[in-house]
């Protein structure tokens, strides 16, 4: 008998206890009075869950009733493929193990579920473009950055693919890479420390809806579990986005389809790729709601500093003409001085600085100093007053008064204030400096001298 004991268990391990004729007769009885086992509708989909880890960006678990996804992304500098240079990899790979189901055993690792499960990730999510891979070079044929996406399967309780897509999404819209710098030929990657990390470009969520069909297409369901899928006869799965495009579909068994069935799948699978979308928009931003952010940081360390500081010194702010009288504490420890409502000083120096030491004299003093140290400025007499011919002479006009500066040239005459002169039969003998141009040549001579 212990022989026989043990040769009965080698044959039934790593595989699931199937379900007897009973069984089977009850679901599909059940499913034509349109009565599931869990008391859903035909489209109603289990509650669904999505825990998403602070501490590690890119680990998310997702849950689809009792079935569990863990997924978890990493990247490396890897060289791109030879035919596109210029694009990052994005690699998935689905491990299911013993934990999950009795159904898979330890060297499932390529069994026809794993790689079923994989080829539509990619096809979903990779080859729907929804990832930004041309963001990922860093130098073309040379770098790039390489985003491996690990599913793990926890427990499998049905709608495998579902519950993937969900934790896969996540993960990468979750997901924060490296900063990297480059000078001249030298590469730097920069860790958490000195730069904040850079999220990946995703252009749209892209998701799966699977159907079941039964009696020979009869019967639709959406969300099968575990039972549900031993006794149906085939199944849709369905890739979309919420803006109601289609980016993958994957027909399994032997199930024939009309295509009314088809399009009708369709618009359920647009439908429920909306509602999911915002519970993975919930979730992302409830995880980042609970997150301090570097503001944040920075506020409260500021707080802690002032409130250190409020015991050791004394701030007195008063306003005189919208201007602010500062006493800061005379003990010489740190003060926090206050310039206006949005300006502030930490440190033991009063005042600003910047500015230049200030005698005892007031400020209206200095100036009056250098008032009277400035030389005076250069005087032009003008002397075009001269006698002529006639007797007759012309009235002296007052000296033009030239600037300090050597860059003011220009010399403004008003030749309005100038009478004109008499209109006599003799000759009249005019000064030179009457004209401006001499006028002005005179006073740089002068100048110079």
């Amino acid at each position: 008998w212990d022989t026989v004991i043990k040769l009965t268990w080698d044959m039934n391990r790593g595989k699931a206890t199937p379900l007897s004729n009973n069984e089977r007769l009850f679901i599909l009885n059940s499913i034509t009075e349109r009565i599931r086992l869990d008391k859903r509708d035909a489209f109603d989909y289990r509650d669904i869950d999505i825990c998403i880890d602070n501490d590690n960006p890119g680990m998310v678990e997702a849950r689809i009733g009792d079935t569990r996804v863990l997924t978890r992304v990493a990247c490396d500098v890897v060289v791109p493929k030879s035919h596109r240079p210029r694009e990052g990899v994005l690699y998935f790979q689905v491990e299911l193990t013993p934990l999950a189901s009795p159904m898979f055993d330890s060297s499932s690792k390529n069994s026809q579920t794993a790689v079923e499960v994989c080829r539509l990730l990619e096809r979903t999510i990779r080859d729907s473009r929804a990832v930004d891979l041309e963001s990922l070079c860093i130098v073309t044929s040379e770098k790039v950055w390489e985003i491996r996406v690990y599913v793990n399967i926890l427990d499998h309780c049905g709608n495998l693919i579902d519950c993937a897509a969900i934790a896969t999404i996540t993960a990468l819209k979750h997901f924060k890479r490296p900063d990297v710098s480059m000078c001249g030929q030298e590469i730097t990657i920069h860790p958490v420390t000195e730069r904040l990390p850079v999220p990946l470009t995703v252009y749209h969520i892209p998701l799966c809806v699977t159907f079941a069909f039964f009696r020979e297409g009869d019967y639709l369901l959406v969300d099968p579990t575990d039972k549900e899928e031993e006794v149906m006869d085939g199944r849709l799965i369905v890739g979309a986005n919420e803006h109601r495009e289609i980016c993958a579909m994957h027909l399994a068994g032997g199930v024939a389809i009309l295509p009314e069935q088809i399009v009708r799948c369709f618009q359920i699978a647009a439908a429920k790729c909306k509602e999911h979308t915002a519970i993975i928009q919930e979730a992302l931003t409830r995880q980042a709601g609970s997150l301090p952010s570097p503001l944040q940081e920075v506020r409260e360390m500021h707080r802690t500093v002032e409130e250190s500081n409020s015991e050791m010194s004394t701030l007195q702010h008063k306003k005189d003409g919208g201007e602010a009288t500062l006493q800061p504490d005379q003990t010489g420890k740190t003060n926090v001085i206050m310039l206006d409502a949005n300006t502030a000083i930490l440190g033991t120096q009063v005042g600003n600085p910047w500015d230049p030491p200030s005698n005892s004299a007031s400020s209206d003093e200095d100036i009056l100093i250098i008032d009277t140290i400035r030389p005076p400025a250069a005087v032009v007499e003008d002397k075009s007053s001269k006698v002529t011919k006639d007797g007759g002479s012309r009235k002296k006009k007052p000296p033009v008064t030239q600037p300090d500066s050597e860059e003011d040239d220009v010399v403004i005459l008003n030749p309005g204030n100038i009478p004109p002169a008499k209109e006599t039969n003799d000759k009249v003998t005019q000064s030179k400096t009457s004209d401006p141009l001499v006028s002005r040549k005179r006073a740089r001579r002068k100048k110079k001298k």
